[in-house]
């Protein structure tokens, strides 16, 4: 396809970010049965949780430890049978989530600390911790991040430590129809995901059945699925219709790009 811009009116492009999962070590890109505790604060200004005798000793202990900003230990709430914490360091500039839970691990703590930077605001912390709990092992954790208002919230997730993994787990019944046509037409579905929405069309990337490069895919209402693939992912372009999708890459993510061509794709 051969533009010029005598011909072609420059398009309106529009980004759209790529589907982002929670990505933890070890356990990255699970389906997860997600129980969230949303703490009504903003470091500086925290609503008190009141603390049971059990949780005031948690805290002297997390005071006393010396690690962090002096009462800047806050209380977010309990999940799982543990306690989420809200701390800073560095006088402020370090946020901190801290999980304590009773029994084995009584008296430790697994703490997650992060600084934003300048040119990356977008604030995720996260702590983890295992357990055992009637025979069971468990992973544990919480991520604090900026809900959807900039606001400071708190996830907590927990995964059977030995639960297996189904990738099929991470979509709505609508996507893993058009996850399975990807996988009729040669794709794997362990390999394949969302890059972002066009409306309600989601636009899929993954590796070519063949193993030749990465592809774009397109799963029509028909269920035929519409492909283009490239040696990279910046050499690829998928024209459906007046619409091309393309990727922008960066350092931490891909981007899903979209630019409507005047009177259809030529």
């Amino acid at each position: 396809m051969t533009e010029t811009t005598e011909d072609v009116a420059p398009p309106a492009s529009v980004l759209k970010p790529r589907r982002r999962f929670p990505l933890i070590p070890v356990l990255a890109a699970v389906a997860l049965v997600v129980g969230i505790v949303v703490g009504s604060f903003v470091f500086g200004r925290l609503m008190q949780t009141p603390m049971t005798a059990q949780q005031q000793d948690a805290w002297a202990k997390l005071e006393a430890s010396g690690q962090y900003d002096p009462g800047s230990i806050h209380l977010v709430g309990t999940k799982y049978g543990a306690s989420i914490w809200s701390a800073t360091r560095q006088q402020g500039d370090l946020p901190c989530v801290v999980l304590t839970r009773p029994g084995p691990l009584d008296g430790r703590s697994m703490v997650g600390c992060a600084m934003p930077t300048e040119t990356d605001q977008e604030m995720s912390v996260q702590a983890t911790l295992t357990y055992q709990e009637k025979g069971v092992d468990y992973a544990l954790w919480a991520t604090l991040s900026d809900d959807i208002a900039g606001n400071p919230a708190v996830i907590v997730q927990r995964q059977r430590a030995n639960e297996p993994w189904d990738w099929r787990m991470q979509y709505s019944d609508a996507e893993l129809k058009q996850a399975e046509n990807l996988v009729a037409a040669g794709f794997d579905g362990e390999t394949v995901s969302i890059l972002g929405y066009d409306g309600d069309t989601p636009v899929w990337m993954g590796n070519a059945p063949d193993g030749s490069g990465p592809c774009l895919m397109v799963v029509q209402d028909t269920g035929v699925v519409v492909q283009q693939c490239g040696s990279g992912y910046d050499q690829v372009a998928l024209s459906v219709g007046d619409t091309v999708y393309g990727v922008l890459t960066s350092d931490r993510s891909s981007m899903l790009s979209i630019t409507r061509l005047p009177g259809g794709a030529q």
